[in-house]
């Protein structure tokens, strides 16, 4: 139906005007996100490693490959902090509401 309807001017001042508020969507639910993973330095430093590799390799690199290295390394560095010694931190618990359920 979308094909039919595309070289309306008004579907496409909608289609325009919806792309600012799709990238502000995605941006707000990257900051939640990344405020409940930011738990401490290690985390940080990870996140900074991903978003440079996704930025910089963007066309060389697969984004399914960056979730099963980001799993990889953060299973190593649990490993590594659990042989240390010291317990790795966990996100403290966060508030359910209905509609996550």
């Amino acid at each position: 139906m979308f094909l039919r309807w595309r070289d309306n001017p008004k579907i496409v001042a909608a289609m325009t005007a919806m792309r600012p508020a799709i990238a502000a969507l995605i941006v707000y639910a990257a900051y939640r996100i990344g405020k409940t993973a930011a738990v401490d330095k290690t985390a940080v430093l990870l996140i900074a490693a991903t978003v440079t590799v996704l930025y910089f390799g963007h066309s060389h690199i697969h984004p399914i490959f960056v979730i099963l290295g980001g799993a990889a390394v953060g299973a190593a560095i649990v490993r590594i902090k659990t042989k240390a010694g010291a317990p790795p931190v966990l996100p403290q618990d966060e508030q359910v509401y209905d509609y996550m359920i």
